[in-house]
């Protein structure tokens, strides 16, 4: 576990945006040919989460590291340990 992933949840009104969450997480990038597959653009950057603990917040974005980039719920699966989620940039 070697990024600092937090979450956030926008409100109805602009601006108005507040953290939720945040873990540990072991991030990798998923690869242009799965990134077709999963998001069905190869220009989105799609990475894999790993967090240490389970999100058990509603969250409509995370950061990784506390990076200006905003990323998005494609896919998350529950194993035994932990919390696997699939995630694409918001090119919005």
């Amino acid at each position: 576990m070697d990024s600092v992933v937090k979450f956030y949840q926008e409100g109805r009104r602009s601006g108005d945006i507040r953290l939720v969450a945040e873990d540990m997480a072991n991030v990798t990038d998923v690869g242009v040919d799965r990134s077709a597959n999963v998001l069905g653009n190869i220009n989105q950057r799609a990475l894999v989460v790993r967090t240490l603990h389970p999100v058990e917040v509603g969250f409509s974005y995370l950061t990784i590291d506390d990076g200006d980039k905003h990323y998005r719920l494609t896919t998350g699966r529950r194993p035994l340990k932990g919390n696997t989620m699939i995630v694409g940039e918001d090119i919005g």
